[in-house]
């Protein structure tokens, strides 16, 4: 036989928002038990303050973000909810989600309906420049808010408005003291998408076996090169003199890694590198294009690094884990000149040497500009060993030889090619800077001593 249950524990259950349940004792008087329901109604009606930063990501990405879930969540945006009293009206900036397509999201502090009476939020940056989302809600909204943050900073990491695209970041906020970060200015900027495609490259067999096997390959067949263990962080240096195509490879690159949802980050200026790889390792697969290398790493001795170069080479031995799909391309005219410890394996993995086209090359990207009527042997023997842009100029200055006879063009002959060339060799060596003999200046003196002191001829006696 069951027993009762003793009176002192029989309860009245209230259920409030939330679900969340307030036990009420029998005994205990309605009206005191309606003062604790005053109390827990008014708590959770009170505003709370809260304050979320995200270091690494950018302002625009941040808001444009925020007000997609608050859109897909509530059905409203933060631009058509600032209508309560601020303290100050918010701008707007523009965020770029591709090359000629962006929309606005609002800068400063804004009303937050569905969240309480007086709700506000506001975005701005702390003084490290990093975004930051602050203001005010209801208590009883505070779990909500949490869960929204959660998400924010889920899509943030996997589907970022950057990631995939070909961008450019000016992070010269971060190394100026005199520059103030500007949502506008410093967000990253999506590329003009003309890159080059890959069959407008003209290289050596060599040249073009290590570039498939190093760099295309990676890209266009990431899940082969996965599966074998051969797609991880690796770095690639392209060395080799001015004008042989080493941004021209750039912007194929570029056009790879568009095409195969890869993200590609141009470095426009070389110390800024510590920023983009971190930039970078949200966005993998990833690939980092960085000319000019050179100009931050040099030396050859300890005593010839500098802090950036120090911070250079442990952010390059920390981003990441040796599987991320991550690939550095540095480039350089002058690959001596940088400092040993760079060119390290796990730095630098693989070395393409980026040379002016060799004789079968140079027929190639010859008869690729005009018609020529001679045996592409001879050709390239004629051509080889110049880089590609006095092979042009030549078959240009050749192909005005063919137009001397009637005003009409034809096909270039190998004569005219080699006197094209000849011509063009000549006009450059003598655009060449004249070297200035160094006389030290006792040298002068004695000089000018030796010219004052010498006996006065004939050809110095001027005619009257």
């Amino acid at each position: 036989m069951s027993k009762r249950p003793h009176k002192s524990t029989l309860r009245t259950t209230i259920r409030t928002h939330r679900d969340n349940t307030i036990v009420v004792p029998d005994k205990v008087p309605l009206r005191r038990s309606a003062q604790r329901l005053q109390t827990f109604a008014d708590a959770q009606e009170s505003p709370v303050a809260f304050s979320h930063s995200f270091p690494g990501f950018f302002v625009p990405e941040v808001g444009y973000l925020l007000n997609q879930l608050l859109e897909e969540r509530y059905g409203f945006n933060l631009q058509q909810g600032t209508s309560g009293p601020c303290p100050e009206p918010p701008r707007t900036i523009v965020v770029n989600l591709d090359y000629g397509e962006s929309t606005t999201i609002p800068w400063g502090r804004m009303d937050l309906p569905d969240f309480g009476d007086d709700s506000y939020i506001e975005f701005h940056t702390d003084h490290n420049n990093i975004p930051c989302i602050s203001g005010s809600i209801w208590a009883k909204y505070e779990d909500d808010l949490n869960n929204l943050i959660d998400e924010l900073r889920l899509r943030l990491t996997q589907r970022s408005i950057y990631q995939g695209k070909a961008i450019t970041v000016d992070f010269s906020w971060a190394y100026d003291d005199r520059e103030e970060y500007d949502p506008n200015k410093h967000e990253p900027q999506f590329l003009q998408p003309t890159f080059a495609d890959r069959s407008e490259l003209i290289f050596s067999s060599r040249i073009r076996t290590l570039l498939d096997a190093h760099i295309f390959g990676p890209i266009e067949y990431s899940s082969e090169y996965a599966n074998a263990g051969l797609l991880r962080k690796t770095g690639v240096l392209l060395a080799g003199p001015y004008g042989c195509g080493k941004t021209l490879t750039c912007s194929v690159v570029a056009n790879l890694c568009i095409r195969n949802s890869w993200t590609f980050i141009l470095v426009e200026d070389p110390s800024h590198l510590v920023k983009v790889l971190e930039l970078a390792r949200r966005l993998t697969p990833c690939v980092i294009f960085c000319e000019d290398i050179d100009t931050v790493i040099k030396g050859s001795t300890d005593a010839d690094r500098t802090q950036l170069h120090n911070d250079i080479l442990n952010s390059l031995d920390s981003v990441g884990n040796k599987s991320d799909h991550l690939m550095c391309i540095f480039t350089t005219n002058q690959p001596e000149a940088i400092h040993p410890a760079f060119l390290r394996p796990g730095r630098i993995d693989n070395l393409i040497p980026i040379e002016p086209p060799d004789a079968e090359a140079a027929a190639q990207l010859a008869v690729r500009i005009a018609e020529i009527d001679a045996d592409p042997t001879d050709i390239g023997n004629v051509l080889a060993g110049h880089i590609p842009a006095t092979i042009r100029a030549i078959v240009t200055r050749a192909s005005a030889f063919t137009m001397r006879e009637n005003g009409r063009p034809r096909p270039i002959t190998l004569d005219e090619l080699v006197a094209a060339r000849d011509s063009y060799l000549e006009h450059a060596r003598l655009c060449e800077p004249r070297r200035q003999e160094k006389v030290p200046d006792l040298v002068k003196a004695a000089r000018i001593i030796a010219d004052a002191l010498r006996p006065i001829t004939e050809e110095d006696t001027i005619s009257v």
